[in-house]
């Protein structure tokens, strides 16, 4: 049986850290989703923060391109 390289499977050791931030935003965006469903957040909160969790995440992912990309 071929064995996959790790990162077939996942990110580099050194991109670990900016995932699992990426994630968490992710998170963040479904328990943004739920609160306005049960009437926690209104609508004008609701997109307020989803945009930023959006742009939080570009970044991150940016981010997580440039070192990449330094890496080789």
């Amino acid at each position: 049986m071929r064995k996959l390289h790790h990162s077939v499977l996942s990110p580099r050791p050194s991109l670990l850290p900016l995932a699992c931030a990426k994630s968490s935003c992710a998170e963040l965006r479904s328990h943004l989703y739920l609160a306005l469903d049960i009437g926690y957040l209104d609508q004008e909160t609701f997109s307020r923060l989803h945009a930023m969790t959006e742009e939080l995440s570009r970044i991150l992912g940016g981010l997580g391109a440039s070192v990449e990309k330094q890496k080789g």
